[in-house]
């Protein structure tokens, strides 16, 4: 029923390119089956089987995992040892967590575990959930106190996941609020608030700006390479046909209490002015023009990102 369910749902909708089949199966497991990744695997067979034959062109996404580090890798390499590697399309699982370097981690061990059950290769990955709530409610790891500290994590998200090229993509949980009550903490994931009495519109939070600066500015770059420079400091480079360049750079820590800060020296260009702009495009050092056989640029580094952009 399940995947017949997902058959009609693509002949009314033609355009729908990939499926996702099931929602963190390991924690939301239907009465009477396990939540191992080899009790998935036959799920997920048996969907591929009867949606193929008719939609062969549909990718069909595996995992959903619900991204617990305690169980994520073990999880799918039981999914691959029961065969699934030889049908699915694309794997996914949700990145949560108390900071973005975990991240990192997860998926580095996903990849090598691709790697062992697929000759070598790993194969696309979504992260089709991540983010942060802004709830009062201290009982959870993936919780900011503010929108300005969820823009950080979002746009330390959006760029970690940069350094993979088989990731193709990252959505975040979730637009709009789910709640008016601060101490929910899935109600506060959103990056819009609800109306309220006072105010009738949808209120977005600092979260917005970033994710709509981050995306105007990097538009036509390319990621790099990304280094560890000053013992702690992250520094992702992006650029573009021109060879231009932007940098985001961030302080590894936490972004709630943001941390001592740290100067760091980075390259830069004779061709172009610097100059950098916090997560919502705030200046934070006005342009300067790097000179020299060996130019580059100072700035003091929180672990709150900032953009470093030649221009």
């Amino acid at each position: 029923a399940y995947a017949q369910h997902i058959v009609h749902i693509l002949d009314a909708n033609p355009s729908i390119q990939q499926v996702e089949v099931w929602n963190e199966w390991d924690i939301y497991v239907p009465e009477g089956y396990c939540a191992t990744g080899s009790c998935y695997y036959t799920l997920f067979k048996a969907t591929y089987d009867i949606v193929k034959a008719k939609h062969p062109n549909v990718k069909l996404i595996a995992g959903a995992h619900s991204g617990k580090p305690t169980h994520l890798i073990a999880w799918f390499e039981d999914l691959m040892k029961a065969g699934g590697m030889q049908y699915a399309d694309m794997l996914s699982w949700h990145a949560y967590g108390a900071n973005t370097e975990s991240f990192i981690t997860r998926n580095d061990m996903l990849n090598d575990l691709m790697r062992r059950y697929n000759g070598g290769k790993v194969k696309p990955v979504i992260i089709s959930e991540t983010g942060f709530s802004t709830t009062t409610n201290t009982a959870t790891t993936t919780r900011v106190p503010d929108g300005i500290s969820q823009a950080a994590v979002l746009l330390q998200t959006y760029t970690v996941f940069q350094r993979y090229s088989n990731v193709q993509g990252v959505a975040w949980y979730t637009a709009i609020n789910g709640s008016r009550d601060p101490n929910d903490i899935v109600g506060n994931y959103g990056l819009f608030k609800l109306p309220d009495g006072n105010v009738l519109a949808y209120q977005p939070k600092a979260s917005v700006a970033t994710l709509y600066y981050m995306r105007a500015l990097l538009n036509g770059f390319s990621f790099v390479d990304q280094k560890t420079v000053a013992g702690d400091v992250a520094v992702y480079t992006f650029k573009n046909q021109e060879q231009r360049v932007i940098r985001i750079a961030w302080r590894k820590g936490d972004v709630v209490r943001v941390g001592t800060p740290a100067t760091v020296t980075l390259p830069a260009s004779t061709q172009f002015s610097t100059y950098v702009t916090s997560t919502t495009g705030a200046t934070i050092k006005k342009a300067v023009a790097p000179s020299g056989n060996s130019p580059t640029v100072t700035i003091t580094v929180t672990s709150r990102p900032q953009f470093i952009i030649e221009r």
